[in-house]
């Protein structure tokens, strides 16, 4: 009932602060898409808001970078086939990744295949068999093997019956019969043989029309193939005496641009000029050859570089007047001297001064004509010992009076600025002291907490004294049951009996040691020890606290 009495006032007490602050901050406008994906998901809202945002970034980069290109007008023509490679090593697709359409496309190529085999087999003639060039020129040589074999045969009977001597004759004809056969033979084969692969040739030229034609550019490369050499390094070779040719060739013209003189000379001359190479020194043949032509060489191979550079950029850049003014170069006085920086800072001072005396109007008369024709004033006399003490203490009045002027020309001068200052601070109100109770915040949630843990307390213990019965009534019987006590060993006991025994002894020889020495040494209270003077101080204070106390309690009394 307390607590809920306490949640209504602070409710009102809340609402009473609400009503006080006036302020109503502007929220702004809702969402603009809310409508469109109102019904979906959280998550799917959050997916379609970051699309829309990437979508919205964008289409702002397309737009500024459209706004950069406006001023662009040059447009390069581009390759088409150099275009197509480009877009097609950027869409390329791997391998793994296109597996299945690879796949597909292979066995649709493979069955077009196939129905075009049947097709062709279907719409052929009966099968008209081939045989090879070769097996028939086999069979030709065996089948006239075997004829002159039969032939040999016979004549060699005959020869037998006629005589020996006719036997060597017919079998001598044989064999040339039979090598003209086989000569015959294999002159019949190559001829068939020929004839079959010009018949082939034929039928092939005759089933492919296509003709290739050659331009004009593949004539050239094709001409100029024999004289490329076919090795890398000799190619190399090749092009790089090529590009020397050609830097020769510019450095010539390069020096034939500047070299405008020509003399006129003649094989005579030149020829008793010669000869004076010849007779030159040693010495300065060495050096030319070492040095100069080095030098030499190492300048026109600069020229020639530098040449080919500002041959490279054709670009020139264009400065305006504006620009070609502040960029000369400025005199190394100028840079020591600042005479400008000097000119313009007088310039500003002056037009500073003109302002000041623009605005302070008084001009004071510097003229005192009555100083100029008064009398010098006379010395004064010289002080005697006496009056030295006075004149010390008229100088410290004179000093005196110019402090308490100057400062009463501070302070008056203080009063006029804070004359004009209106304001006037209330410094004589009192602090507001707050009627309502005061308002803690989570206070009523802190004593519901606080509540809410004793209860859980109170349960525990209950469910504790239920189970373990720590609490019986009084008249319950209790259960025998024996109590376990932590036991001792005897050697334990026997080292504490030891160990009193020798504490004993050590007191009683302490003692005896003590009644051989009957000196005893007087203290003085002067002489104390520390802790005895800690002590008596802390014994003195506690008691000069009381008496103290006592007084002021006497006096009170008597003030009473």
């Amino acid at each position: 009932m307390n607590r809920q009495k306490y949640e209504r006032l602070k409710q009102s007490a809340e609402q009473e602060v609400l009503e006080q602050c006036s302020f109503k901050p502007k929220t702004g406008r809702g969402p603009q898409h809310a409508a469109t994906h109102q019904g979906l998901p959280v998550a799917e809202r959050l997916y379609h808001t970051a699309r829309e945002r990437q979508a919205k970034l964008e289409r702002k980069a397309a737009e500024a970078a459209a706004s950069s290109t406006q001023g662009c007008t040059f447009k390069p023509c581009t390759n088409a086939a150099a275009q197509g490679r480009y877009l097609a090593a950027y869409e390329y697709v791997p391998l793994h990744e296109r597996l299945g359409e690879v796949l597909r496309s292979k066995n649709e190529r493979l069955a077009a295949l196939q129905m075009q085999v049947e097709r062709d087999s279907s719409d052929a003639a009966p099968f008209t068999p081939r045989i090879n060039p070769r097996s028939s020129v086999l069979a030709l040589r065996a089948s006239s093997r075997g004829r002159g074999r039969g032939v040999a045969d016979c004549s060699g009977g005959g020869g037998a019956g006629g005589g020996g001597g006719g036997g060597d004759d017919g079998g001598e004809d044989g064999q040339q019969r039979r090598d003209r056969e086989r000569q015959r033979d294999s002159s019949r084969g190559h001829s068939l043989r020929r004839s079959r692969s010009e018949a082939d040739v034929a039928a092939a030229q005759a089933a492919c029309t296509f003709t290739p034609r050659i331009n004009a550019s593949s004539k050239a490369l094709l001409q100029q193939a024999g004289e490329i050499p076919a090795g890398f390094l000799e190619r190399q070779q090749y092009f790089e005496r090529l590009a020397r040719e050609k830097r020769q060739l510019l450095q010539l013209a390069v020096e034939d641009q500047h070299c405008s003189f020509s003399p006129a000379h003649s094989v005579s001359e030149f020829g008793r000029s010669s000869g004076s190479l010849d007779g030159a020194c040693f010495l300065d043949r060495i050096e030319r050859l070492a040095n100069k032509d080095k030098r030499t060489q190492e300048a026109a191979r600069a020229v020639l570089a530098e040449h080919v550079h500002n041959a490279e950029c054709t670009f020139r850049p264009e400065i305006n007047p504006r620009s070609q003014r502040m960029g000369k170069p400025t005199p190394l006085q100028e840079l020591y001297e600042n005479s400008k920086g000097l000119a313009k800072r007088f310039a500003v001072a002056q037009a500073v001064e003109s302002q000041r005396q623009q605005e302070c109007t008084f001009t004071p008369n510097l003229s005192k004509p009555g100083l100029v024709h008064a009398s010098p004033p006379e010395a004064a006399l010289s002080l005697s010992a006496s009056e030295v003490d006075a004149v010390v203490e008229r100088l410290h009045s004179a000093a005196r009076n110019k402090e308490g002027r100057g400062e009463a020309a501070l302070s008056f001068k203080q009063y006029q600025e804070l004359k004009a200052c209106t304001f006037t601070p209330e410094i004589t109100r009192g602090v507001p002291q707050q009627t309502g109770p005061v308002l803690v915040r989570g206070l009523g949630r802190f004593m519901e907490l606080k509540e809410m843990a004793k209860r859980q307390a109170e349960q525990r213990a209950a469910v504790e004294a239920k189970v373990f019965m720590t609490q019986l009534p009084a008249g319950t019987p209790r259960a025998a049951f024996t109590v376990p006590e932590p036991f001792q060993l005897g050697s334990g006991a026997r080292q504490a009996s030891a160990q009193l025994r020798r504490s004993r002894a050590e007191a009683s020889a302490s003692q005896a040691a003590l009644q051989e020495c009957t000196f005893k040494p007087r203290i003085k209270p002067g002489h104390c020890s520390r802790q005895q003077r800690v002590r008596q101080l802390l014994e003195g204070g506690a008691g000069g606290a009381a008496g103290r106390g006592g007084y002021s309690s006497g006096g009170s009394a008597e003030e009473g």
